[in-house]
């Protein structure tokens, strides 16, 4: 919270407000697995007041604009070299007009002994209806705005962003750092700073500051780590994706709900684990079929079962897949389809 005052991303008030006010409540997340923000503050801008609405439920959300999770990837399997990172607080950098602030508010006091005092947020703020919207538009802009001068960085920036987060490449480290030098150059101009770099080629890390490098990959590729990139797992070392089950976070509990929960932590876009997944769909498909509520402990055979499945998914942490198709511009592509059917799934 310091830290948002000392950037200028939130300023206390004491005026009454002129207009209508809404109060934020808020809270602490930890993310253990991030590299950078492990504790980050989260606005509910879906509370309802004493009138009975939410600031999200009278505000205008805009369309939808972030591509498709699963093109952006594929796009990313067709580059023989490639680069990720992503925009420093994208939406902490974007300021919202001084007329809506006041539905903004906050209150917040760093110690227990001292008053309360009211903020208004300066910023896009995680958690409003419009905030996706309002950011992903503030990049197309800039991308329209400097096309001119930044061809090739305007046009992964429509085309190869995933709200913050930056999929790039290309087939030569020529091209490819030409992309990169443009991107950091165009978003500058918007005061946005490209940060956790990662490349499968050490050249393209050379020219960067090693505070903005994906930490852990500092050492010009001297470890095999991987990251995560849109919730997969990518090894740049080795240019390949891998999986990542932690069954320890899955409940004890041998309830539907719990079931249903665990299952969708097995994140798959690409359907290879597709052998794998389907005996979580079967378990839940035969949950359903039985007509027993959410939270009914299941009958002790299926129970069995879901234990076995449990105990043998981290065998799923041996398959990795090849981050590059091989793809050239001048490959002959020949697609070969199969199918068959299951009473089952």
């Amino acid at each position: 919270m310091r830290e948002y005052i000392k950037l200028g991303h939130m300023k206390e008030v004491n005026e009454k407000p002129k207009t209508k006010v809404y109060y934020l409540p808020h809270h602490a997340v930890i993310k253990e697995d991030s590299t950078t923000t492990k504790l980050r503050v989260v606005f509910d801008a879906s509370a309802k007041t004493t009138s009975g609405q939410s600031l999200n439920s009278i505000m205008m959300t805009g369309p939808t604009l972030q591509k498709d999770l699963f093109i952006l990837l594929l796009q990313l399997r067709m580059f023989k070299i490639v680069f990720t990172a992503d925009i420093e607080k994208m939406y902490r950098q974007i300021l919202i007009h001084h007329d809506d602030r006041d539905l903004q508010r906050i209150l917040w006091r760093n110690d227990q002994k001292k008053p309360i005092k009211e903020y208004k947020l300066n910023t896009i703020t995680y958690g409003t209806a419009s905030a996706p919207y309002l950011a992903i538009k503030t990049l197309f802009k800039l991308a329209e705005d400097e096309r001119i001068n930044y061809p090739l960085a305007s046009e992964t920036l429509n085309e190869k962003f995933y709200v913050d987060d930056c999929l790039g490449g290309a087939n030569t480290i020529k091209e490819c750092k030409q992309v990169q030098e443009e991107l950091i150059q165009l978003l500058r101009k918007g005061g946005f700073n490209l940060r956790k770099w990662a490349s499968n080629e050490p050249e393209m890390l050379t020219n960067i500051q090693i505070k903005d490098i994906e930490p852990g990959l500092e050492m010009q590729f001297n470890n095999d780590q991987a990251i995560k990139i849109l919730g997969i797992k990518w090894c740049p070392k080795l240019d390949q994706f891998e999986f990542k089950i932690n069954t320890t976070s899955f409940s004890s509990k041998y309830t539907k709900r719990a079931i249903l929960s665990d299952a969708g932590k097995l994140f798959d876009p690409f359907g290879w684990l597709s052998p794998v997944t389907i005996k979580a769909k079967i378990m839940i498909q035969k949950l359903w079929m039985l007509g027993i509520s959410w939270d009914t402990e299941i009958p002790p055979n299926l129970q069995a079962q879901w234990e076995e499945f449990k105990l043998r998914l981290p065998a799923v942490q041996k398959i990795t897949m090849k981050r590059w198709t091989q793809h050239s511009e001048n490959s002959l592509i020949e697609l070969h389809g199969f199918a068959d059917a299951s009473e089952a799934g």
